[in-house]
């Protein structure tokens, strides 16, 4: 399996700011993207989920969007994984 592009943690954890609750909707993509099977639909759920949140829209749809990321996310449904 191809290594993921690089997620924005440090930005997505700087732009929601200490103790947001949802640093650890950030932690779990993360962990998922680096898991031995990563899960597209749980790598989906958590990216919408972090898309919503105004002060991540823009960060997260720069990632999700890159080419990189969407052909990881390809790779992963065409393995079957």
């Amino acid at each position: 399996m191809a290594e993921h592009p690089p997620l924005p943690h440090e930005d997505l954890r700087a732009a929601l700011g200490a103790g947001h609750p949802e640093h650890a909707t950030i932690d779990r993509l993360r962990a998922e993207l680096g898991a031995d099977k990563p899960d597209r639909r749980s790598i989906e759920t958590h990216v919408h989920h972090l898309r919503s949140l105004p002060e991540l829209a823009a960060i997260v749809a720069n990632w999700w969007d890159d080419p990189a990321t969407q052909r990881f996310i390809n790779n992963l449904s065409n393995t079957g994984i």
